[in-house]
């Protein structure tokens, strides 16, 4: 498995929604959203800023080879 780390793109944000969605779900005491909520919301505020990026927030993935596999959000 080759795993790389980077920031995420801007066309990589529906990607960021699904691995957001599928860890709501498969890991609810982790976060303080829900994910039955989660899904009526349009657009993430992080899906913003992942298609705008800004200084002061930004999301790294991780991918095996081209595939989303983890995420993690840094906030200044």
């Amino acid at each position: 498995m080759k795993v790389e780390y980077r920031e995420l793109l801007p066309h990589e944000s529906k990607a960021y929604r699904m691995i957001r969605l599928e860890s709501l779900k498969r890991f609810p005491p982790s976060f303080g959203a829900d994910y039955e909520e989660s899904l009526k919301i349009e657009k993430f505020r992080l899906e913003n800023t992942i298609e705008n990026p800004v200084l002061e927030r930004f999301v790294i993935g991780v991918f095996d080879a081209t595939k989303l596999i983890g995420i993690c959000v840094f906030v200044k």
